[in-house]
């Protein structure tokens, strides 16, 4: 392009890409399916359409019922649109199916225990070194006696430790906090208790997190050897009203979560919250802005699963709307 370098050419180039991909999500009837995951069909199990997509084959009607489409697209509100099953007539809401790739990801990672190599770049990387050569070889021992290991891609070493309190120097202390903790001690007592700091209180419960996470990791890592017919999973959600993060701003944080608990044993699968760590709100803030992800409706958006910036004050705006007078303090 005559009168632009090429970091402009670049910046253009983007943005008609994000264009385009707006364009094809602003147009399409439901959320394209990601990854093999296509959660928009009929819920209701002695329905024809049960499990069963919508596709673009039909027409909206036909005196043919063959040739109608199989859901009817209709809303429930502004910017929250539903489909309407032809079949039973049941409605249900469109969700994002990127958004629910990215969920299964997030709490696949956080289940993760297996050691590989830390490169996330590296083709090696989620393989782990049990599978040995020719992934990987051992490299020895570090000082401390830590198995090292080798990887064959791209060359890298690295090192687990030997024990997982190999660095602690109050490891006795691991199991006096964790009956405390799960006895709902507050964390001033705690610190008392144990006689420790606020600062060594919070390292040994990030400590004890990772090695619960690691022992459930390890023990469902077994469910697919088991001699199990089939699992009966009860489901719940609850919500937990955390204290305020700012001084600024005092109201209270409402965290969601859900359980899962098979049936039979009772054994917990874990208790999920609708809380990403990892991310940063500016720059999913930026990127949204960037693909112009605030001009579509939530089902069809990158960030689906993000609580954004727009939707906190959409929020802020109805509930406005329901409290007389019609103020809402902010």
């Amino acid at each position: 392009m005559p009168g632009i370098d090429q970091s402009e050419a670049d910046f253009i180039a983007v943005i008609e890409l994000h264009a385009q991909e707006h364009a094809a999500k602003e147009s399409a009837r439901i959320p394209a399916a990601f990854e093999g995951i296509q959660v928009n069909f009929c819920k209701t199990p002695d329905c024809v359409n049960f499990g069963v997509p919508e596709d673009d084959d039909g027409v909206k009607w036909s005196r043919d019922p063959a040739k109608t489409r199989r859901y009817a697209k209709v809303s429930a509100g502004k910017d929250y649109p539903h489909l309407r099953c032809n079949a039973c007539k049941a409605s249900f809401p469109l969700k994002s199916n990127e958004g629910i790739a990215q969920e299964v990801a997030r709490l696949a990672g956080e289940a993760k225990a297996d050691i590989c190599c830390p490169d996330e770049s590296c083709s090696n990387h989620g393989f782990p070194v049990g599978l040995g050569k020719p992934l990987y070889s051992s490299f020895g021992k570090t000082a401390i006696g830590s198995p090292r290991w080798k990887c064959m891609a791209c060359s890298k070493t690295f090192s687990a430790p030997k024990t997982a309190t190999h660095r602690q120097r109050q490891s006795h202390k691991n199991k006096l906090i964790f009956t405390l903790l799960v006895n709902q001690m507050a964390m001033r007592r705690i610190c008392e208790v144990a006689e420790i700091g606020p600062k060594a209180l919070y390292d040994k419960i990030d400590f004890i997190h990772r090695q619960c996470q690691a022992f459930a990791a390890s023990r469902e890592a077994m469910l697919p050897n088991l001699p199990i017919r089939r699992l009966y999973l009860g489901v719940d959600r609850q919500d937990y009203a955390v204290n305020w993060t700012q001084r600024d701003d005092r109201r209270n944080v409402v965290l969601s979560s859900a359980t899962t608990v098979d049936n039979e044993t009772g054994y917990c699968f874990g208790m999920h919250v609708n809380f990403d760590p990892s991310l940063d709100p500016t720059a999913v803030e930026q990127d949204a802005h960037d693909s112009l992800d605030y001009r579509l409706s939530p089902p069809f958006r990158k960030h689906a699963r993000e609580w954004m910036e727009s939707d906190y004050r959409a929020s802020v705006a109805r509930s406005a709307k329901l409290v007389p007078g019609g103020t809402v303090a902010c």
